[in-house]
């Protein structure tokens, strides 16, 4: 999403994610002994407490869009400006989109301090789904499954289980975009080692929930950078859905 000179956010699908956040904020050296994410971890130059809701939309719209380094600046603004906010719900997904963005960053950076930050977000959200429900298992699983693509890289067959339990949880518990979005991580795990025809399956996988839950942004998406790995049926079969999901800040909104 594009965000003008004043700060309003334009939700036109075709733009996806191009960066423009107010304030500065930058990650600060973490204490890789501890599994707790807080507000420690992070420096921030303003309070932006009233900028939560603006800082968590634009942090979902980045991470569902693979545009890491701009969700990178938007979870520092988020985790700082809601360090105080108990809530399970906003918990449970920051340290989701938190160990997302860990993990894109870790593999385009191979930088520690990103893989310690993916490991805290596992253990906290395992954590809270021992202590507070676990309504949102599905997420912890997602993140296990990407800490293991962090750690045991070309341990294919571990990986491929960790990442289909997590799906399978997600479809269960009525989260497909969720599972839809499990399915692309795992695509892009395999796509990253060449295995396109594995890459391929979880591709298909993860366009055919999309269309199912409306996402329409995202099939645009996936149709645009990923199109050599989706089949050319998946393709022809899509037609515009006229009550789906259309535009970034929808898509935010039901993902909340």
């Amino acid at each position: 999403a594009d965000a003008s000179t004043n700060g309003t956010i334009n939700t036109n699908a075709d733009t996806y994610v191009n960066g423009g956040e107010s304030g500065n904020g930058s990650h600060a050296a973490s204490n890789e002994n501890s599994d707790d994410i807080t507000a420690d971890d992070y420096e921030y130059d303003e309070d932006s407490y009233d900028d939560v809701y603006w800082h968590w939309m634009r942090l979902h719209i980045a991470v569902y869009f693979l545009n890491f380094d701009f969700a990178e600046r938007m979870a520092t603004k988020l985790n700082r400006a809601a360090a105080n906010e108990p809530g399970y719900h906003l918990l449970t997904v920051r340290l989701f989109l938190t160990g997302i963005m860990a993990s894109g960053r870790y593999h385009q950076t191979k930088r520690r301090k990103y893989l310690m930050m993916l490991r805290r977000c596992y253990r906290q959200s395992k954590k809270l789904n021992k202590t507070r429900g676990r309504n949102s298992l599905h997420r912890t699983k997602i993140l296990h499954a990407e800490y293991l693509s962090a750690t045991k890289q070309d341990n294919f067959r571990e990986n491929k289980e960790a990442y289909d339990e997590a799906i399978h949880i997600a479809e269960q518990s009525g989260h497909i975009h969720e599972a839809a979005f499990g399915c692309e991580l795992a695509g892009e795990y395999y796509l990253r080692f060449g295995l396109k025809s594995v890459a391929k399956h979880y591709f298909a996988q993860c366009f055919t929930y999309y269309k199912q839950w409306g996402g329409a942004a995202k099939l645009k998406y996936l149709k645009e950078t990923r199109s050599d790995y989706l089949d050319k049926k998946l393709l022809v079969e899509d037609q515009p859905n006229g009550g789906g999901i259309t535009t970034l800040e929808e898509m935010t909104i039901a993902t909340s």
